[in-house]
């Protein structure tokens, strides 16, 4: 079936999402705190031209695929907590305005070691918290607030250009990985800061902007064919180690 229209549906008790498409109208669902969110099961989905907001608890455990486009949107609010616990994909691949993923409040990589993929712009200004697994990045966005890595678990800037907001920090025992990605913005006086065990450069650019600074404090790993420029500076300061 389909879910769709221009206004606001609220939902203050339990809302499945197991198929079917939240598809047409530029409408808002949104999951109040107190609510949950159950995105499950293995079948394709669509959410276009329409947004999911979580304020309340959200549990992505499908194995499933969700195709975006015309502004198609899945929002985390600030009091909401999504838990991804399987490895979905959200693509932004049926064309009009570009569609989002946009974490305002926490997001928790949990249970699986697979991958989860974003392929489509990630904004994040909130909490992230890698516990397991992978979590892919494909598509580019805005990356601020705090992310923690468990080790052995991995971020992975896997595509697209995602701008680094001031006062970002990247933290925890596992690693987070360049492999494919371009990381810039920063202004002069902004600094992002990698305490993750490991900030492993693959391929792609770390690009900090004229001003800027991208400070390392544990290792920074430069094994592959990555690309360092943007006019700021890379600095590994005395707790960190770099290995060429």
């Amino acid at each position: 079936g389909t879910l769709g229209g221009s206004g606001l549906l609220t939902v203050s008790g339990t809302f499945n999402w197991t198929a079917g498409n939240l598809t047409g109208g530029l409408g808002t669902l949104r999951t109040l705190l107190g609510s949950t969110a159950n995105l499950g099961g293995a079948t394709t989905r669509q959410l276009n031209a329409y947004t999911l907001e979580i304020a309340g608890t959200g549990n992505w455990n499908g194995t499933h695929t969700i195709n975006s486009g015309s502004g198609g949107t899945l929002r985390v609010l600030a009091s909401g907590v999504l838990a991804i616990t399987a490895d979905p994909t959200l693509s932004y691949n049926l064309g009009g305005a570009t569609s989002l993923i946009e974490n305002l409040g926490t997001i928790n990589r949990n249970t699986s070691s697979g991958t989860a993929s974003f392929s489509a712009p990630f904004n994040t200004s909130g909490t992230i918290n890698v516990n397991t697994g992978v979590l892919e990045l494909n598509n580019g966005g805005s990356f601020g607030g705090t992310t923690t890595i468990a080790a052995p678990a991995v971020l992975s800037y896997a595509a697209g250009t995602y701008t680094l907001q001031n006062n970002v920090t990247v933290a925890g025992a596992g690693q987070a990985q360049l492999n494919g990605a371009t990381l810039s913005g920063l202004v002069a006086g902004d600094t992002a800061r990698f305490t993750v065990s490991q900030l492993i450069l693959l391929t792609g650019a770390l690009n900090p902007g004229t001003g800027g600074t991208v400070k390392v404090s544990a290792a920074l790993n430069w094994i592959g064919a990555a690309s360092l420029g943007g006019g700021g500076k890379t600095l590994v300061i005395s707790t960190g180690t770099l290995s060429l």
